[in-house]
Parts: C-alpha cells; structure tokens; sequence
C-alpha cells in the first residue's frame, strides 16, 4: 500500500507519521494536547479571521482506521467553513486558522476538540480521540466572496 500523503488511506500508521512529521504545534493553548503534525508545507499567508476555508479531510480513529474522507474513489467533496462559525469541529477550526494553502496536516484531537463526551453514534464511541488529515487548498477574505451579477 502506498503511504501518499494525500491519499488518506483506509488503514494508517499513526506513529509513522508523528515520527515523520516536518514540524509539530500545540493549538488551542499550552498543555491543550491538541497537536498539528505538518506532513507537507503549503506556501502564503495563513487565512485571516473570519475568512471561509476549504480543505479536504479524512478523520481516522486512534487505531489508524479510517471513519471518513472528502476523497472516495472518483468523488471529491472538499469541505467548506468559515473560521470563527459554529459549522466546523473545535479542533479543524483551529487546526485551518494556522494553515497555509497546499499544506497538509495531521491533527490529534483529543474528544473536548472532537465529537466530546456524547460521540457520534453509532461510528463514533464517547469521549473518543479522533485524528484528521487536512488538506488546506484555500481561503477567502471575509467580504471577497463575490457575486457575479449581469447588470
């Protein structure tokens, strides 16, 4: 099996990629235990406040298991947020607010960051660590969002 870094496999070594990350951050304060592993570094600004990311995801379990990814086989349905909103997981809204445009990272979400003591049923069990590949592919200022109008 090839270990692509975008290709989100089903089954992956989440030590592998700890051990081979390019550079690792704690979000969301010191001691929060919400860890970035950058496996690829994108390039430009990171997104302003507010501003309306999109990005492509997997979500695994700790055991290295796949739950899902906006990548399956010929479909591909990145995800779309605004930073700041109330539509996206703790841990992607802080995990986005430090990413640049085509980079790709790992974050290790322990469960208050994630689906928190209620889990998702049935897929995911309560007070459940969850790790997200993400990958940045941009963002829009808030107020850029245009639209086209013929007059």
């Amino acid at each position: 099996s090839t270990s692509s870094s975008s290709s989100f496999a089903e089954q992956v070594d989440l030590q592998q990629i700890v051990a081979t990350a390019l550079r690792k951050d704690e979000l969301g304060g010191e001691g929060s235990g919400l860890w970035k592993y950058v496996q690829q570094e994108g390039s430009g600004a990171v997104p302003p406040a507010r501003a309306r990311v999109n990005l492509h995801y997997a979500s695994y379990f700790s055991s290295g298991v796949r739950v899902e990814t906006s990548r399956e086989k010929n479909r591909s349905t990145p995800c779309a947020f605004q930073l700041g909103g109330k539509q996206a997981l703790l841990s992607w809204q802080l995990a986005a607010a430090a990413m640049r445009p085509g980079e790709i990272a790992w974050i290790c979400s322990p469960s208050k960051f994630a689906y928190g003591e209620q889990g998702v049923p049935p897929s995911v069990p309560p007070n459940e660590t969850m790790w997200f590949a993400l990958e940045m592919n941009f963002a829009k200022a808030p107020g850029t969002v245009k639209f086209s109008h013929t007059p």
